[in-house]
């Protein structure tokens, strides 16, 4: 602990201060609190009523994908220093002891905010908090368990925007739906990213399990069914004429193309990269989503 605390000294007060801003992943908590307020936006046609509990319900859910990053780090910060030494604990740019009480603070805050709603949003968020650590500590070394906690922890930040607005809508399930696949396609491409390594220190997740040739095909059944479900608001004459115009090339060609890339190009690098532009499909999945009302 010594030592720890001497290494973080030396790197410097900057330095501490942006590993810590990256080690929360406030880019990721600010999409989820997107998707929050989506889904009370697609939930009711007068949400502006509920402005004040909608935008506490996307702090909320922001601090608890916070959270949820910072505890997973802490937990796998004894593996991290033999398998990724460049993070933010096992670098020394922040000690075990302060990400833990970040971990606590983002927490705490999310459950005071939570309860400033009403209580069914203070029980929703102590749920997401705990499948979130029990995510980190229990379930992402299993077999489908930690790609579907995953998926499911995504889906809340639409459905707890719901709660916010006391009302849900077909729109706003469409789009629980769409992040639940788009979650789950996500998760296993990062334990295809991850495999070898995790291989190496026997952490047994899907991945490892199933090898890589059905990791494959499992990402290509949840992409392929992500696209589909992209498509069914047209089908269903559900928002506007013109969604189907936005959805095409910003969400559902892009993911036929990842596919593809990923089927034909089976390396390591393929499925890195595939990863990266994963997220970039959610990013821009965000334009059709706007014309679902």
């Amino acid at each position: 602990m010594r030592l720890e605390r001497s290494a973080v000294r030396q790197i410097g007060l900057p330095s501490r201060r942006l590993a810590v801003l990256r080690f929360a992943r406030p880019h990721v908590a600010l999409l989820a609190g997107m998707y929050t307020a989506f889904g009370a936006v697609l939930a009711r046609t007068d949400w502006l009523r509920y402005g004040s509990e909608v935008l506490r319900a996307a702090i909320v859910i922001g601090l608890i994908v916070a959270f949820g990053f910072i505890i997973n780090d802490y937990h796998d910060a004894d593996l991290d220093r033999r398998s990724k030494p460049y993070r933010a604990i096992p670098s020394g740019r922040v000690s075990e002891r302060f990400a833990l009480l970040l971990a606590c603070i983002a927490a705490a805050a999310a459950l005071l905010v939570a309860a400033s709603i009403d209580v069914r949003a203070a029980a929703a968020a102590l749920a997401l908090v705990a499948c979130s650590a029990v995510y980190s500590y229990f379930l992402k070394a299993t077999l489908l368990m930690g790609i579907a906690t995953v998926a499911v922890l995504n889906v809340s930040t639409v459905l707890y925007g719901c709660l916010a607005v006391g009302a849900v809508s077909p729109a706003a399930l469409m789009l629980a739906v769409f992040a639940f696949l788009n979650a789950a396609a996500q998760e296993t491409l990062y334990n295809l990213v991850d495999r070898e390594e995790d291989a190496r220190y026997s952490i047994l997740t899907t991945a490892v399990r199933l090898g890589p040739q059905r990791t494959i095909l499992l990402f290509a059944v949840l992409t392929l069914a992500c696209a589909a479900a992209s498509l069914v608001p047209w089908v269903i004459h559900l928002g506007s004429p013109l969604y189907i115009w936005a959805a095409l090339p910003c969400t559902t060609l892009p993911l036929l193309g990842l596919v593809l890339f990923v089927w034909r190009d089976r390396t390591q690098d393929s499925y890195t990269r595939a990863h990266t532009l994963m997220k970039l499909v959610r990013l821009s999945s965000v334009v059709p989503v706007l014309l679902l009302r």
